[in-house]
């Protein structure tokens, strides 16, 4: 983005579809006036008649976070990694976005020990709906719209959801792809596996269900000995198809690997 942009230093994590004759890409952008790229992210937006060519937003982004007057409300700190469909009519953009969360102290306590609670983030995959690719319905009954976050898990092994992919089945139903995240003990979190959810609406979702470790998890060598993330899925026929990202642990740039994962399953329907 152009100097001052809510995006001017960086652009990534496209999602495009087609709305009517337009196509719509929306992406993460973040930029010095918003905060820097320290996770804090805008949705951008870019429109295009043919998928090749494309306009910049004049109006600037289409979602940006809450003003975290309230750290346990979902929509805090970010909105990125969009995935998008288009389900009779309507865009459903999925987004990745987190709250503050009480985790476990440093002795696994929540208030004994020498650490006390810790807050940290939680992350999640909201949904925004809009009818003309650019004004979106975020909130319902006064809260962001939240598609999918992780069961309460006292001994937090999994924090949250990230970099959801959105796929349209034939017979109408939806299914949202993600990461599963984990929080590491000095804050930072690691993408380390894939898990799915089914909707009839886009909006309501059933239990995320993780996708086969021994495919789709870390710690089983090779290029996805570090982290596996950032699912895409295209349903051809009774073929599912899905790619994903994966990265060896960084012990050094000179040895650090990573690739594109391919897999298929043949789906009913």
């Amino acid at each position: 983005g152009p100097g001052g942009a809510f995006d001017d230093t960086r652009t990534e994590t496209p999602a495009v579809v087609k709305l009517g004759n337009t196509w719509h890409m929306y992406y993460s952008g973040c930029g010095t006036t918003v905060g820097g790229c320290a996770g804090v992210y805008h949705m951008g937006h870019a429109t295009s008649s043919d998928g090749l060519q494309w306009t910049r937003d004049p109006l600037g982004p289409v979602l940006i976070p809450e003003d975290g007057s309230n750290p346990f409300a979902w929509g805090l700190f970010t909105t990125a990694e969009p995935g998008v469909i288009v389900k009779d009519g309507t865009i459903f953009l999925y987004y990745a976005s987190a709250r503050a969360d009480v985790f476990l102290d440093a002795d696994g306590g929540f208030i004994t020990g020498d650490a006390g609670p810790i807050v940290r983030n939680r992350f999640g995959i909201l949904v925004a709906t809009s009818t003309d690719g650019r004004n979106f319905t975020t909130h319902q009954g006064g809260a962001r719209m939240l598609a999918l976050e992780t069961p309460p898990d006292i001994t937090r092994a999994y924090s949250g959801y990230s970099t959801p992919a959105a796929l349209l089945r034939t017979d109408g139903m939806v299914e949202v792809y993600m990461d599963l995240v984990s929080s590491r003990p000095n804050g930072s979190f690691v993408q380390v596996g894939l898990a799915r959810a089914v909707s009839a609406n886009g909006l309501n979702f059933g239990p995320a269900q993780q996708l086969d470790p021994s495919i789709f998890g870390v710690g089983n060598g090779g290029w996805t000995s570090g982290e596996i993330l950032a699912p895409t899925v295209v349903q051809d026929g009774n073929n599912r198809h899905l790619w994903f990202s994966g990265f060896s642990e960084l012990v050094s740039w000179e040895t650090f690997g990573g690739g594109i994962g391919y897999a298929t399953e043949q789906c009913v329907p």
